[in-house]
């Protein structure tokens, strides 16, 4: 097989046309350059160089090696950058979840960085609830999941909290307090509610609820739904009133009103949530480029 080295040396030969010139350029003797080019020669049993003192002439079948020589060594250098940008996980491919509240807030920013650092990677991203999300990462469907905690089997997974923030009340345009810049939750107690099932997002269901009940009362769900954005389409319709992350008030819909909630220190937290045992690591530089941020409103 040919040695690297020895093509290296042979095109720096052939494209000095000296031999001390070229021995100069690599850094290395030139009785160690002619050893290098006597030894390429032996191994191809051709004459590849005509020497006349330091200078040298390419033969008709140096001329030919000369054109492979040049195509091995630029293939050899992308090979190397490819396995290098491989190892830092910017080629190959990322499969990332998402909960649909991640689409007002980290996401587009992390996907638009994540494309320009990593443009060979492939990216497929799956919207899907909590929960569909760990199943997902157990049967590695998914590298990377954006999701409401917690997460069972937590030991199998690496967690980050990437964004913290306050609920808001999503209220009907034309409801009596929708002119209100904030309400207190318990001003909600005799409302209609608008809630996802428990089953796509436990740990945010769960906040919910709790935010209610320390507000003095359960609420009466009327109507499940489990993407925000039909949540958020279903108050606009009047159907009832929704608590969402603050995230959800900056999409622009008619026909509802977001306002901040007093008297609570409740939170919806959006998590990071990966396998600990990954070998991807298109996983790594995706994770980097997350932030960690409290959203206010």
């Amino acid at each position: 097989m040919l040695e690297l080295k020895l093509a290296h040396s042979f095109v720096a030969v052939a494209e000095e046309q000296h031999f001390l010139r070229a021995a100069q350029r690599l850094h290395i003797t030139q009785p160690a350059l002619s050893r290098q080019i006597q030894q390429l020669e032996r191994e191809l049993g051709v004459r590849l160089l005509t020497r006349v003192g330091r200078s040298a002439r390419l033969t008709v079948a140096g001329r030919v090696f000369l054109d492979h020589a040049r195509r091995l060594l630029a293939m050899a250098e992308s090979t190397a950058i490819a396995t290098r940008r491989a190892s830092e996980g910017i080629v190959g491919r990322l499969v990332v979840g998402f909960v649909s509240p991640a689409t007002y807030s980290v996401l587009p920013a992390t996907f638009r960085a994540f494309r320009e650092r990593a443009p060979d990677v492939a990216l497929e991203l799956r919207q899907l609830s909590s929960g569909a999300q760990a199943e997902a990462l157990r049967a590695r469907e998914i590298d990377v999941g954006l999701l409401h905690p917690p997460v069972e089997g937590a030991p199998l997974f690496g967690l980050r909290v990437i964004v913290d923030q306050p609920f808001v009340a999503a209220l009907p345009a034309r409801h009596p307090l929708a002119n209100e810049s904030s309400i207190r939750p318990e001003a909600l107690a005799g409302e209609a509610f608008i809630i996802f099932p428990r089953a796509t997002g436990p740990g945010l269901y769960d906040r919910i609820l709790s935010l209610c009940h320390a507000a003095g009362f359960s609420p009466r769900v009327v109507q499940e739904a489990e993407q925000m954005q039909t949540i958020v389409s279903l108050v606009a319709a009047e159907i009832g009133v929704a608590l969402v992350p603050a995230s959800i008030a900056r999409s622009l819909r008619d026909g509802v009103r977001y306002l901040e909630l007093e008297g609570t220190d409740a939170r919806a937290t959006l998590s990071a949530c990966w396998r600990l045992d990954n070998e991807n690591p298109a996983v790594d530089a995706f994770l980097e480029l997350l932030p960690s941020e409290r959203v206010r409103t």
